[in-house]
């Protein structure tokens, strides 16, 4: 639970910073509270393609 906070603080100081499907996804992840599974079936992509993004979006 506390990695998603962490998340969502960075995400309110340097979200502009990511890539538009960053950006939503991490929106998704962490404002709106959405499982993995929902952002995938919301965004037409696999739940190991939304891990990703959630990755690489952390890393940047």
């Amino acid at each position: 639970m506390e990695k998603i906070v962490e998340i969502a603080v960075l995400f309110d100081y340097y979200g502009k910073l990511l890539s538009d499907k960053q950006y939503n996804v991490v929106d998704q992840h962490c404002n709106e509270d959405l499982s993995l599974r929902e952002i995938a079936e919301l965004n037409g992509i696999s739940k190991q393609g939304i891990s990703d993004i959630l990755s690489r979006a952390e890393k940047n």
